[in-house]
């Protein structure tokens, strides 16, 4: 029996239609203006997923609070991409935000003071909590009475006589460092990260901030760099006293 050419052509265009329905389906995609989903959800299936493209999805509790957010995040610095996460009285607790190319992640208490959080300034390390970093005598530090029994030397050229191996997490640290001396004159010192001058002076300074030196780059979160203080005598003086009351990292 031959074909008919009638009847293969009209089953040819009924495939033909059903393939171009089909194809409109899945390339122009139906728009859902509203709707609700009732107590048996939305089941995602065979790898698929759930695409937020501009929008935002909210999880509210029984008191209308948006308990968890992700979409389009307004602090401080700015608007960006993130989420937010609350406690049920409102109150952030952990957070993705801030401007764009800046952005930070922190944990907040029920206060709202941030108790942890990235430091998305220098985008390496911590911003908070800040962390102390310990320093004690070194084998070539010296001790005279009845003066303070803080590290000392007699040499006119600079001597370590504080050190500590500390893991850096800041962009930045806070130091004072208290200087006496003895016939006068001044006391010449630096404060150095693996031998790098962070920071230098002649006599005491209050409380300063300085910057990391090669945070990022040369000097990692986690790290652990030496920290050395050298000083010696200047101006005529016979023995240089030197003590670091403040160091401590912080954030940009």
């Amino acid at each position: 029996m031959g074909i008919s050419d009638p009847m293969f052509n009209g089953d040819l265009q009924k495939r033909v239609t059903e393939l171009e329905r089909q194809l409109r389906n899945i390339t122009s995609g139906r728009r859902l203006e509203d709707a609700s989903i009732g107590a048996r959800g939305i089941v995602v299936r065979d790898e698929g997923s759930i695409i937020i493209d501009g929008g935002g999805f909210r999880v509210k509790n029984i008191d209308g609070i948006d308990v968890v957010f992700f979409g389009d995040v307004a602090g401080g610095a700015g608007i960006s991409r993130g989420w937010v996460f609350r406690y049920d009285t409102g109150e952030v607790a952990f957070e993705l935000q801030g401007q764009i190319g800046d952005q930070f992640w922190g944990f907040r208490d029920e206060s709202g003071n941030i108790i942890v959080s990235s430091d998305g300034a220098s985008d390496a390390g911590l911003a908070r909590p800040y962390l102390n970093y310990r320093l004690v005598p070194t084998t070539s530090a010296e001790s005279s009475t009845p003066w303070p029994m803080w590290p000392s030397t007699t040499s006119g050229s600079a001597v370590g006589l504080l050190e500590g191996v500390n893991p850096i997490w800041h962009p930045k640290f806070s130091t004072r460092v208290v200087c006496l001396t003895s016939g006068g004159g001044n006391v010449d010192w630096s404060l150095k990260f693996d031998g790098v001058t962070a920071a230098s002076g002649t006599g005491t300074i209050p409380s300063t901030t300085f910057d990391t030196p090669g945070w990022g780059t040369t000097i990692k979160p986690a790290d652990a760099v030496n920290i050395t203080v050298e000083a010696n005598v200047t101006g005529g003086a016979t023995r240089a006293f030197i003590q670091v009351t403040r160091l401590y990292g912080t954030q940009s």
